[in-house]
């Protein structure tokens, strides 16, 4: 009989030590879900706040700032075509209207870039490619292998991705001697990949805290995306791994 007590009080204590532990265990999932949830909404907010001031900025490049450049461009020119202006004061002001026009060219371009892509317009596939091709004249050969068609990207995370291709890009094309250009997008159920690769002399460690690597790293963190830079053979590889299935966005 007291065996039989002792077996049933085991039993009920392992019971309850089950239901507690079981209980415990659903605890802390909820819990780590919870914190999950917050974790991809801290990320959304730094990414949506980080393009409205983006888009802000262009927006004022162009309408404030691009406008007072081309006057000051025209008022130059018509000083340096002026009659009663000396040949060598002429030759100066043409000069400096040249460097104004480059920088006023520059400057839109920037504000272009700054404002969200639009995914409505293109998708990242199809915009990726388009700036890829751009610089055929630098290099010799470009390779794109671009999934154009996948368009299930919000226009945040999309302009992030975006950004980051052009600075990998940007990064390529300043390599001395570089003749090829990869560009790779591939999307499957769980992932989007982007690779950019060049064969030009490579990069330096010493240089990994540049503003320009610094900028995609932070980007990649903020799309909780995994991002790596290394040498193979005679390429320089930059891959970016962002998880569509658990996206913070």
């Amino acid at each position: 009989m007291q065996d039989q007590n002792l077996i049933l009080v085991i039993s009920v204590s392992l019971g309850l030590l089950l239901i507690v532990f079981t209980f415990a265990t659903l605890l802390i999932i909820n819990h780590q879900k919870k914190l999950r949830q917050k974790q991809n909404e801290l990320f959304r907010a730094v990414l949506e706040a980080e393009e409205r001031e983006q888009t802000r900025l262009g927006q004022n490049l162009h309408d404030d700032m691009c406008p007072l450049l081309a006057i000051a461009s025209t008022q130059l020119n018509f000083a340096a075509t002026d009659t009663s202006t000396s040949p060598q004061l002429a030759s100066n002001l043409l000069n400096i209207w040249n460097q104004l026009s480059e920088i006023n060219n520059d400057l839109r371009k920037l504000s272009h870039e700054l404002v969200a892509f639009d995914t409505k317009k293109n998708t990242l596939g199809q915009a990726l490619e388009s700036y890829a091709l751009k610089h055929h004249h630098i290099f010799g050969h470009i390779h794109c292998t671009i999934d154009k068609q996948y368009n299930e990207l919000s226009s945040t995370v999309a302009s992030q991705l975006l950004r980051i291709s052009k600075e990998l890009m940007h990064n390529a094309v300043k390599h001395s001697g570089a003749k090829e250009l990869w560009v790779e997008l591939k999307t499957n159920s769980q992932f989007l990949i982007l690779t950019v690769a060049d064969n030009g002399v490579g990069f330096n460690t010493a240089s990994e805290d540049g503003i320009g690597l610094q900028n995609i790293k932070h980007r990649a963190k903020l799309l909780n995306a995994q991002f790596n830079l290394e040498r193979e053979g005679s390429r320089t590889v930059a891959n970016l791994k962002y998880q569509l299935s658990k996206a913070p966005l």
